[in-house]
């Protein structure tokens, strides 16, 4: 609606609460339902919102886990990814390097930064990747914070699906989430 009213494009992605619910009730002893786990929410997010809406954040299970087992099967018909933890520089070079990896150019794709992002390491990472992929920043915390005050986590994510408790790695240990025998 505020984009539609000041005639700004919107564009979004994908919480991480969906794949960490959709994880918590697909749970069961095959090896593979984390990987299915994800792939049903995208699959099922893409129908609803279609292609301007599909850069999924990769660290819920971590970034790396993402691109070695979901990211090649949606790279080409995604729009782009969500870094939302980890190091933005050695990130943003994983996408690139996985978009390369595939033949797909990567300046076709949005790569969207989120995480602990000011002013100052925007521009950083503009300067570096503008060029490479198309750059986005998703500012949350620091811009409606800016008068000095201690950041508080406003972040709300599940604890627990079909009485499974729910979990989200992260690519930053500090913000793992769930039981430590789930984790």
């Amino acid at each position: 609606l505020f984009a539609m009213r000041h005639g700004l494009e919107p564009f979004g992605t994908i919480a991480h609460a969906p794949f960490m619910v959709m994880e918590a009730m697909m749970r069961s002893a095959a090896k593979n339902h984390a990987r299915a786990s994800h792939m049903r929410v995208l699959d099922d997010w893409y129908d609803e919102y279609g292609y301007e809406y599909s850069i999924p954040p990769t660290d819920t299970f971590t970034s790396k886990w993402f691109f070695d087992h979901v990211f090649a099967g949606y790279a080409r018909y995604f729009k782009g990814t969500r870094q939302d933890s980890g190091d933005p520089f050695t990130e943003g070079e994983r996408r690139i390097a996985c978009y390369e990896i595939l033949g797909l150019d990567p300046r076709r794709y949005v790569g969207l930064f989120s995480d602990a992002l000011d002013v100052g390491r925007m521009i950083e990472l503009a300067d570096i990747f503008g060029n490479r992929m198309v750059t986005r920043f998703g500012w949350g915390t620091n811009k409606t914070n800016d008068l000095g005050l201690p950041n508080i986590s406003i972040v709300i994510k599940p604890l627990r699906a079909l009485d499974r408790a729910c979990v989200k790695l992260s690519d930053n240990p500090a913000k793992a989430q769930g039981n430590p025998e789930d984790i």
